[in-house]
């Protein structure tokens, strides 16, 4: 998906065009979706160049933390610029460590995170080929494995908390399966449509340790015309000068 025009937040962004890890789409619709109504601790895994962590301080209550662990040191420094040019900037905190290293004081009532997607690469592509070793790191599972992003997820998630996070819709049953397994349950899931008449690119999932029916909901980004549809301006409006 392409990176709509018009962030809210850009200005927080230095040099965004020129950073490895670039705003995108999933990001912005999986920060728009995520509500962390009475959060007082957020946590952001793999926070990248800190947009959803951003949007998460954007969003919360004034006495909420945002804590954004950053493997890599170019992105966590990156992070560090983005949050301390934000009004929230004494709110915001970048780890630079290993989720699999981080031990936090207390348990988190909100975790957001734009996973690495993929098992591997796709022989049907180049794209791999050409892709730097930064930006395979955060588009590839070798980083961070589905089933060891949500038992870190179970680990630091407090009891009532939330995990909202965003995987390949074709990757569904291996994201069922490896919250389960972590005993993370499915209680929300978005399917994204480009189109009406397309099949989802990709689902924002919301888990809580309690199980329970999955609601299911549908959003479409844009209109016949390659306009963008009432639905998502409306989900994103915050977060766009021109919405």
């Amino acid at each position: 998906m392409t990176k709509p025009a018009g962030f809210q937040c850009k200005q927080f962004f230095v040099a965004h065009e020129q950073c490895a890890m670039k705003v995108g789409t999933d990001s912005l619709i999986l920060g728009s979706i995520a509500e962390p109504v009475h959060a007082r601790r957020i946590l952001d895994i793999g926070t990248g160049s800190g947009l959803l962590a951003l949007m998460m301080a954007q969003k919360s209550d004034a006495n909420c933390t945002v804590d954004a662990v950053e493997l890599d040191e170019r992105a966590a420094l990156q992070a560090e610029t983005n949050f301390a040019q934000s009004p929230w900037a004494e709110r915001l905190c970048v780890k630079r460590e290993d989720i699999a290293h981080f031990e936090p004081d207390a348990r988190y009532d909100l975790i957001i995170s734009n996973p690495p997607y993929f098992a591997g690469t796709d022989d049907r592509t180049r794209a791999y080929e050409t892709m730097d070793e930064q930006r395979k790191l955060a588009r590839l599972e070798h980083g961070l494995r589905i089933e060891d992003f949500f038992r870190h997820c179970a680990r630091l998630l407090a009891g009532e908390g939330s995990v909202y996070c965003v995987y390949p819709h074709q990757r569904h049953n291996d994201v069922v399966n490896a919250a389960s397994d972590a005993g993370l349950f499915v209680d929300q899931r978005w399917d994204v449509h480009n189109k009406a008449d397309s099949l989802p690119k990709v689902s924002v999932y919301r888990l809580s340790a309690m199980a329970s029916f999955t609601q299911i909901h549908s959003l479409t980004i844009r209109n016949e015309d390659n306009s963008y549809t009432d639905e998502f301006k409306t989900l994103c409006q915050a977060f766009y000068l021109n919405f």
